[in-house]
């Protein structure tokens, strides 16, 4: 029985995947008192995260070990499964702020980290703490190193494409601009918006350039990802596809799972200025700075359209305040689809 096969049957599933961790890092259950483990997220997308605390007894390194499980649903391959862990451990050796890889199972789909810690950049955000200012220049330069490490790395198993067409990015957009048309009152005039399709469609043919998403990314870079401890922080829960840095650039800083954790324009592209600094010499695709932040502006335009439109529609009971990030995302959406009009 594995734990994947049987999470909500009947049973001890987490015994399972306890016994299965300690055969990972070659324990007995005799050599293991006061344990624990526990479920973290349960509906992250390609995985299960839990937490575990066991002391170890009767070794030489006899101590508490303080870990994270990342199960991999039945859905992902064992291929997929050593090459993350693979490319896990490239970054840690490289000096890379992520999380030390204590071990893997591909047969079993999991991967054990060291625990990095509680307090993410998510949450100084939404208290307001000046540490979280502090943080961002840190961020910054640990995406940098990060993007820099990932494009040399090579592995044997092909990294799962996240890759939209035009035609996809261009749909999304107008059915987005048409729910923030019905938001604010102006759905009876629709057909003011038309002249937007043909920038939003030039604006998608950009964005879906091959040069531009022919990178290995972190694919989950948000601020609830990363964790701050003083001076400290380490990027985790990675996702590793193959698409556009800005991708990632532009989910760290309009991520939006409430008013306070997206950053408005003026304020995102003095960091991206630090970015660009960082990487003008590796990556020949950012081109000036002007056309780095262009195509960020792109990027950001795109995701508040449609993030900021999906919101809309639902009403997602999940983000009880949907209508202050998109009070928030307003005033960028409304310049920058007036500079692409004007344009």
């Amino acid at each position: 029985m594995t734990l994947n096969d049987n999470l909500d049957e009947p049973g001890d599933p987490l015994g399972v995947l306890r016994s299965q961790v300690l055969a990972m890092i070659g324990l007995t259950q005799d050599q293991v008192t006061d344990e624990g483990i526990s479920r973290l997220s349960v509906e992250a997308h390609e995985s299960r995260i839990y937490q575990l605390k066991i002391d170890i007894a009767g070794r030489e390194e006899s101590g508490q070990v303080h870990a994270i499980v990342k199960q991999y649903r039945e859905s992902e391959t064992p291929d997929r499964v050593s090459n993350d862990a693979c490319v896990l451990r490239t970054l840690y050796e490289a000096g890379v702020n992520v999380p030390r890889i204590l071990g893997h199972s591909a047969q079993e789909r999991l991967i054990l980290m060291e625990y990095a810690g509680n307090a993410t950049l998510a949450d100084l955000l939404k208290d307001g703490a000046v540490a979280a200012e502090q943080s961002w220049g840190l961020v910054i330069e640990a995406l940098a190193k990060l993007h820099a490490t990932l494009q040399n790395v090579r592995t044997d198993t092909q990294t799962p494409d996240w890759v939209f067409t035009a035609e996809e990015r261009r749909d999304w957009a107008i059915r987005g601009l048409q729910s923030w048309c019905k938001w604010l009152g102006h759905e009876h005039e629709i057909q003011t918006f038309i002249p937007f399709e043909l920038s939003l469609s030039r604006m998608a043919e950009r964005l879906s350039h091959p040069s531009k998403n022919d990178r290995i990314i972190w694919g989950d870079c948000n601020p609830k990802n990363i964790i701050v401890s003083g001076s400290d922080i380490r990027l985790i829960d990675f996702q590793l596809k193959r698409s556009s840095i800005m991708l990632d650039l532009v989910l760290l800083l309009a991520f939006a799972d409430c008013p306070e954790t997206y950053l408005p324009k003026a304020t995102s592209h003095p960091l991206l200025e630090q970015y660009w600094s960082l990487q003008e010499e590796r990556f020949s695709e950012l081109g000036s700075l002007a056309d780095f932040l262009a195509w960020y502006d792109d990027e950001l335009l795109w995701r508040i359209l449609v993030f900021g439109g999906m919101l809309i529609e639902k009403k997602d009971a999940r983000l009880p305040c949907w209508s202050g990030v998109c009070q928030k995302m307003l005033p960028d959406m409304l310049e920058l689809l007036t500079e692409r009009i004007d344009s």
